[in-house]
């Protein structure tokens, strides 16, 4: 039997946000985590924010972003470890 797990999409922040942004995808039925990626574009790092058991389909930065272009991305993970292709 084959199992995928649905692709997220990235639905915010969009345009210009706070420096602490809430980062919000649409759920995928039968997660029970995500793992989301944040790269700043501007300086070429990556991972600045790196989170890998997200357990609702939002998260709140905490530490704050320096001013910038940002990439997000995030997948999905099911219970038995299936794990979504990056958004």
């Amino acid at each position: 039997t084959d199992f995928s797990v649905g692709i997220p999409t990235v639905t915010g922040p969009v345009g210009n946000a706070s420096s602490t942004p809430n980062i919000a995808w649409t759920a995928i039925t039968g997660t029970t985590r995500y793992d989301l990626w944040v790269d700043n574009l501007t300086t070429g790092a990556s991972q600045v924010v790196r989170q890998q058991n997200v357990l609702t389909n939002a998260f709140a930065v905490t530490t704050p972003l320096g001013a910038g272009q940002y990439r997000v991305w995030v997948r999905a993970v099911d219970a038995s470890g299936t794990i979504s292709p990056w958004s």
